[in-house]
């Protein structure tokens, strides 16, 4: 079942055009990678299916409903979550006190607090770091902090936007089993990337995007198998 459809998505910024012709679909409960090069269009096209950045042409559908036009903070409330790239937390703020942030919309509580109990057992090195301020943590456990706030409104659809940008490898890969994590959980996960190589490692399958356009797709075994990709986006010969 497709979950997340974009059909010949075109948007930008300040009359630029970013994104000439997007199209792409996320099957429930799966993950699915967008990769490139920086500046290729990634982030540009998570803003546009969250409306943060306006859609000039083209349709986005999630769960079979038109949500083009859909305002952001209707979409959460669809299960529509995105942890941004730098992770934005509060940093004069307590771990638990961020998390509980991501769960401002929920009126039963008892359910938020089941939500931060679940991210506690995903995240057992938050739990145990719950009081301190976000602002103290590393890069690695500030994006634990990031990706568990995004789940705290209990998404069915989860977007990350460059989740190991900064991170050092053991972290890259530490972070990447939390997502790995969640998604057995049931939650489908769309995960923007550069670092191409390690998201193919757990990703069900890979869009690359290339100044503004899908430039080829495929599961990571078919990509992997094209000479042009390896040696553009993986570095190798």
């Amino acid at each position: 079942m497709v979950i997340l459809k974009a059909e010949h998505l075109q948007s930008g910024y300040d009359g630029t055009p970013v994104l000439h012709d997007i199209s792409f679909e996320v099957e429930d409960k799966k993950i699915v990678a967008i990769l490139g090069s920086n500046g290729a269009g990634k982030t540009t096209t998570l803003r546009t299916i969250t409306g943060t950045v306006r859609a000039t042409s083209g349709r986005i559908e999630y769960n079979g409903l038109d949500i083009t036009r859909m305002p952001t903070h209707k979409m959460v409330e669809l299960g529509i979550a995105l942890v941004p790239e730098g992770r934005h937390l509060f940093n004069r703020m307590s771990i638990k006190d961020n998390l509980l942030m991501g769960a401002y919309r929920e009126t039963d509580k008892a359910k938020a607090a089941q939500r931060l109990e679940q991210m506690y057992e995903i995240f057992p090195r938050i739990k145990e770091r719950s009081s301190q301020l976000a602002g103290t943590l590393s890069g690695g456990e500030q994006q634990m902090v990031a990706i568990a706030r995004g789940m705290m409104c209990g998404p069915r659809l989860l977007m990350l936007d460059e989740p190991s940008l900064g991170l050092m490898p053991k972290l890259v890969e530490e972070v990447f089993s939390f997502v790995q994590r969640i998604n057995q959980l049931g939650t489908t996960i769309v995960i923007v990337e550069q670092n191409a190589s390690e998201t193919l490692k757990f990703a069900d399958y890979a869009y690359v995007v290339s100044e503004g356009e899908i430039a080829t797709h495929g599961t990571p075994q078919a990509l992997l198998e094209k000479d042009e990709i390896r040696k553009i986006y993986l570095g190798r010969a």
